[in-house]
């Protein structure tokens, strides 16, 4: 708004600068004649010449004279009031030009004291302005972080409160697992038992020893990291050799040795169970690992019933004697 003002402030002073010099200052005959008229009345008027010496000289002179006279004072008065004129106009413009410069001056005046007291005002505030952004800042990073970490407390501590819980349930499983084991290790006979001691198991003690072995693969199903040991898959094995499962029980030897593979138990039970199924060439190869891992098995093989399927066979008859064979001359040195 104020520059619309000045705007047009300016524009009605160079309005009238321009009127007034281009207009027509110039006179007419008449009132040229009436200027003279006045200019001769003035200097008749004054000490310098008396009226009756106008009249003697205007009387002496001829026509041709007075116009010659009257031509040089018309030249004399437009000198003089070409001299005014222009004096005029030059102050006029003056006039005019005053108030432009005046409100040039003040435009950019005032335009640099704004500047000014805007670089002022913005050194004394700016510190203010940081410090307290700053302070907002620090505040909205902190308040995110408190978001950021009760949220991460939160989820720690429903992983926590997960993780508890899985624990729990492992160690539960694990607990039926063991106890599930113990059982079927109370229940079953020993490989070596005979067949009038299995025979004589009770039908109650047979339902008790498949409920266990349920129990245990109920358990493995729904608990897939709960890992069995050597002994769990023995005793598994025995339970299933127990029951005839010769093909079942033969898959949980295979487990404990993979866990235990230099454990002489597990090689010479596993023959055993090939003997019984009548497996010669897999019988020998663990009888054979067996003695060579503990020498013992060579008089346990002698009258082992499970072996009895292959006894007769000329390999079966041949590992025994290359064993015996290797343990005379360590008695012979005794």
């Amino acid at each position: 708004m104020k520059k619309l003002l000045l705007v047009a402030i300016v524009a009605w002073f160079v309005f009238v600068g321009v009127v007034f010099m281009q207009a027509d200052l110039g006179f007419s005959d008449a009132q040229e004649t009436e200027i003279r008229k006045l200019i001769w009345d003035e200097i008749g008027n004054s000490n310098l010449v008396g009226n009756q010496l106008r009249m003697e000289i205007e009387q002496s002179l001829s026509t041709e004279q007075t116009l010659e006279i009257q031509k040089i004072a018309r030249n004399e008065i437009d000198r003089q009031f070409s001299f005014t004129l222009n004096l005029l106009n030059g102050l006029i413009a003056t006039l005019v030009a005053i108030p432009i410069i005046i409100a040039g001056a003040t435009f950019f005046l005032q335009k640099i004291i704004r500047n000014q007291l805007v670089l002022s005002i913005k050194k004394e505030v700016e510190p203010d302005i940081e410090k307290e952004v700053k302070e907002q800042l620090a505040s909205l990073v902190k308040a995110e972080l408190d978001k950021q970490i009760g949220g991460f407390a939160n989820s720690l501590e429903e992983l926590k409160s997960k993780a508890f819980s899985q624990f729990e349930e492992f160690r539960k499983s694990l607990e039926e697992k063991d106890q599930a084991i113990a059982k079927l290790s109370e229940l079953t006979p020993p490989p070596g038992a005979s067949k009038k001691e299995q025979e004589n198991v009770s039908p109650e003690v047979k339902q008790q020893i498949q409920e266990n072995r349920g129990k245990i693969e109920l358990i493995l199903k729904n608990n897939p990291s709960l890992l069995l040991t050597a002994n769990d898959h023995i005793q598994l094995g025995v339970s299933l050799y127990f029951e005839g499962k010769l093909e079942e029980a033969i898959d949980s030897y295979d487990k404990a040795i993979e866990i235990k593979p230099n454990y002489a138990v597990l090689y010479y039970d596993r023959g055993g169970l090939y003997s019984l199924q009548g497996n010669v060439i897999k019988a020998i190869q663990d009888l054979k690992k067996a003695i060579e891992l503990d020498s013992t098995h060579l008089n346990m093989v002698k009258t082992d019933k499970d072996f009895d399927n292959i006894r007769d066979d000329d390999r079966f008859k041949a590992l025994i004697q290359s064993f015996e064979e290797k343990q005379e001359p360590e008695g012979n040195q005794d």
